[in-house]
């Protein structure tokens, strides 16, 4: 009897060639780490369901203990869920802050991911896909999102006791405004990995900015919170620390420059550019800059025979160190900016993480500077402290503004002090200055507790560069926590005391980070603010 004759036999051959069909696209479906496909039911594909009973939940993690208190991590949550009944790709897991609605999404093929780079202090909403191939084209939905939040950060004070006084002082001559650099490879061998300080120094005959550095590779809190100083480098301000607005005692000339106050490092493709905030013979306040004469070096700043600038001579129009315009105020021929008195305590915004990760600014346009600003007008702003915003277009320093003419500002903010998170996404930490509406104030007594907000380009506008709407409202700003050496708390009058910051990461490790700060004691308060060190505990 033939396979035609016997219309059942047919059937049975034919059922057993499309059996066979189905195993071979299972095997090449396996070599090739797709899903494979479900067996058909009379030649219909089974529905796929939406959702699945996960049981998502969302932990902290990374805990640290200190003085008995248990600390979890300001950047990172734990999600962990059940897989599906069905063959998947991956998983995708969309973190979302609830401040700002920013979404982060997250890919494994695990059903346990710790996501970092969360911001701290904040409510996550966590939403859960089962991808069924690579584009995540067809997936399942978890049956219930998930909620987390992230702890606020907390900062150790390096040292011993619970008092500034028994507090590291990084460097032995430090007085106030520190900033600090990394060297990468592109230093050379005898400086890569290590970490150099610019800072202003106790004694009078050098006071300025002074350099100094690490003895070794700043891989551990010991190896960054010891600096040698070098004296007879870096820029020394030549009429003494004179209050601004205040003529200077027997200091003639015509120089941008009559006395230094705050300044930023950043090396660049082959020197290092010091921006700085100066006080000119006009009683004027500018941020002004100069490029290293000894490459990335970074000390030596005298276009002449001199290793460093320290007349009023050297700074004066033809000097060995006049300086450039970088931000200018009202009035000014050049990079002068309208309805602004002054301009001050300032930071430059710049990506020094992967793919960079080398400190090195590219200057490229769309990079940010934040500025602590004296607007012209007393309509514009009610508060002693805010920070206006300029992006840099590739040539100059665009200040930018509002359509009233003022400039954009945050506002009761002091001291600013960003951190770049990777990508086009930084935080940013500053004295909150709620107390100071409209009246003078004293850095050594004023209360302003310290806080950090967050921006990210992906918000508006182009994704590569941080606009002035890419910031959170400075009201969404978290808190931030100190404790003293022996993990007490520091009080809010301490924190207060914290002032002239600068945070970065000294093996650009994100689990690794540094602050170096001035430090008052309030417990004697004749002696002079000194540079010390704080460690993230809980990064």
């Amino acid at each position: 009897m033939t396979a035609r004759s016997c219309p059942r036999c047919l059937a049975f051959l034919m059922l057993l060639a499309l059996s066979g069909m189905y195993a071979s696209r299972q095997n090449a479906a396996a070599q090739n780490g797709a899903p494979v496909p479900r067996r058909p039911e009379l030649g219909v594909p089974k529905p796929l369901p939406s959702r699945w009973n996960a049981g998502l939940t969302v932990t902290q993690t990374s805990a640290v203990s200190i003085a008995g208190k248990m600390y979890f991590s300001s950047s990172k949550l734990s999600a962990n869920w059940s897989p599906p009944d069905a063959l998947i790709n991956h998983y995708e897991l969309i973190a979302t802050d609830t401040i700002s609605s920013f979404a982060q999404t997250f890919t494994t093929n695990a059903t346990q991911l710790t996501v970092a780079g969360l911001k701290s202090g904040t409510q996550y909403n966590l939403h859960l896909k089962a991808c069924r191939d690579q584009n995540c084209s067809q997936f399942m939905t978890a049956d219930k999102d998930a909620q987390g939040a992230t702890s606020e950060e907390y900062w150790q004070v390096q040292g011993a006791g619970n008092s500034y006084a028994t507090a590291t002082r990084i460097v032995s001559d430090g007085n106030v405004g520190a900033y600090a650099m990394r060297f990468g490879e592109w230093a050379g061998a005898e400086l890569s990995g290590r970490l150099q300080l610019y800072y202003n120094p106790l004694q009078g005959t050098e006071k300025g900015a002074k350099p100094a550095v690490t003895a070794t590779v700043a891989n551990s809190v010991a190896a960054a919170s010891s600096f040698t100083g070098i004296s007879g480098y870096g820029l020394k301000t030549p009429c003494g620390n004179v209050p601004p607005g205040q003529p200077p005692p027997n200091c003639p000339g015509n120089s941008l420059v009559r006395n230094l106050s705050l300044f930023q490092a950043v090396p660049m493709n082959g020197f290092v550019r010091m921006f700085f905030e100066a006080n000119g013979t006009d009683q004027k306040n500018r941020i002004l800059y100069l490029d290293s004469q000894d490459g990335y070096t970074g000390r030596d700043f005298n276009r002449g025979a001199g290793t460093f600038c320290q007349s009023m001579n050297d700074y004066a129009p033809g000097g060995d160190c006049e300086p450039k315009v970088a931000v200018g105020v009202q009035g000014d021929a050049v990079e002068g900016n309208p309805g602004i008195q002054n301009v001050r305590q300032f930071k430059i915004v710049y990506p020094k993480l992967p793919p960079l990760n080398d400190e090195r600014w590219d200057g490229a346009a769309g990079t940010p500077m934040v500025f602590t600003v004296n607007p012209a007008s007393q309509a514009c702003s009610p508060y002693n402290f805010t920070q206006g915003y300029a992006v840099w277009d590739g040539a100059r320093w665009q200040v930018q503004y509002q359509p009233n003419g003022c400039p954009k500002m945050f506002e009761q903010m002091q001291a600013p002090n960003p951190v770049h998170l990777g990508g086009a996404r930084y935080k940013l930490y500053f004295n909150n200055t709620m107390a100071l509406r409209g009246q003078p104030s004293n850095p050594l007594t004023d209360t302003k507790p310290m806080k950090v907000f967050y921006a990210d380009a992906a918000l508006t506008g182009s994704p590569n560069a941080v606009e002035f709407e890419d910031w959170e409202a400075t009201a969404m700003a978290r808190e931030v926590h100190y404790l003293w050496p022996d993990g007490s708390e520091v009080n809010l009058e301490n924190e207060s005391k914290l002032d002239d910051h600068v945070t970065l990461m000294p093996t650009g490790d994100p689990n690794f980070q540094v602050m170096y700060s001035n430090l008052s004691s309030i417990q004697t308060p004749s002696t002079p603010p000194f540079i010390g060190m704080l460690a993230l505990i809980n990064p």
